[in-house]
């Protein structure tokens, strides 16, 4: 589940970091005035409503972390799945419709401005030398669609998207990867919903492949034919947490992958963990 930016646990998400770079580009000196022109003309653009805004599902590196076990898992009874990044770069929305929403998946960094700003000022900088280079090789490739773009429009675009992979350097902790989804306007009807104590949340329903790309035989093939050996390659290790109980887990999620054609290493917690 990809759920909307403006639900998530961390209010200040994707905001951070545009507050960061809208503090910084007064202060940037940038080569031409077309380019400050078209920074500049990010100091007044709003996020907008969910719809307007990208979808989120987060991962984490950190397959046995006791913050995270304390966190996610009540009294350690929990299991940290380890998926196939393979996999996750090639999530998908399915639909039958037109063209579904862009897909990314990539890391997530925590910018430190303890020491100033040059980490923020040389990514306002890299972001425009991207832009730039983008529009020149759509004016090859796809010249009418370039004739339409403007350096501010591009540029607004490719912000909004790379400070969905920036967050503040108090969650470093979480070493973070991300499945971003971009604005679904106007696909209302990919829309899921649930609810919590609080509120009604929207969300995107991604499909992870279940087998890596350049798998050598079909997995359908194998998985409709159990005398051939066939297995799903999406997960490729399960942690179980430190439960009270941790034998008698790791026997019964081993059972559950086999059960389930889940070819996949179940090894226990390492975290010395008791919750009285």
């Amino acid at each position: 589940w990809a759920t909307s930016v403006c639900y998530l646990n961390d209010t200040s998400e994707q905001s951070h970091f545009l507050n960061l770079v809208r503090s910084r580009i007064p202060h940037i000196k940038f080569a031409t005035s077309e380019e400050r022109e078209a920074a500049e003309s990010f100091l007044n653009v709003q996020e907008g409503g969910f719809a307007n805004r990208p979808f989120i599902a987060s991962f984490s590196a950190e397959a046995d972390s006791l913050p995270q076990w304390r966190s996610y898992c009540n009294a350690g009874n929990g299991v940290a799945i380890g998926f196939s990044s393979n996999c996750l770069r090639r999530a998908a929305i399915k639909t039958d419709k037109s063209t579904p929403p862009f897909t990314r998946f990539d890391r997530v960094r925590y910018p430190d401005a303890s020491n100033g700003y040059p980490e923020i000022d040389a990514e306002i900088i890299e972001q425009l030398e991207t832009v730039k280079m983008t529009i020149e090789v759509m004016k090859i490739t796809d010249a009418v669609t370039a004739s339409s773009l403007t350096l501010s429009e591009l540029f607004r675009f490719m912000l909004l998207e790379h400070a969905c992979f920036r967050k503040s350097a108090s969650f470093r902790s979480e070493n973070e990867y991300r499945l971003v989804v971009d604005t679904i306007i106007p696909r209302y009807d990919l829309l899921r919903y649930r609810t919590t104590r609080s509120c009604m949340i929207p969300y995107l329903d991604l499909k992870i492949p279940h087998y890596e790309e350049g798998h050598d035989k079909d997995p359908d093939f194998q998985l409709s034919n159990p005398s051939m050996g066939g297995f799903y390659r999406f997960i490729k290790r399960v942690v179980v947490g430190p439960t009270p109980h941790k034998d008698l887990t790791l026997e019964t999620v081993r059972a559950f992958f086999w059960s389930n054609l889940i070819l996949v290493d179940v090894v226990p917690s390492n975290v010395s963990f008791r919750d009285w």
